[in-house]
């Protein structure tokens, strides 16, 4: 199963740079749809979170 925590971890982590890069690229360009774009992505992120924390099973699953 650790293989499955892996991939998570390797995906969250390219998630979170691409989110980085829109950002610094909404900067430069003053581009509010880029923001609103990492926006999403972080309450998708944070709903998944919530959603793992009330089921621990899919936690344990995921390492």
């Amino acid at each position: 199963m650790k293989r499955s925590g892996d991939e998570l971890t390797q995906n969250l982590i390219g998630l979170y740079a691409y989110m980085v890069r829109r950002l610094l690229q909404a900067n430069v360009r003053n581009d509010a749809s880029a923001i609103e774009e990492v926006e999403n992505l972080l309450r998708n992120i944070a709903d998944g979170w919530k959603e793992a924390a009330g089921s621990p099973h899919l936690i344990q699953d995921a390492v």
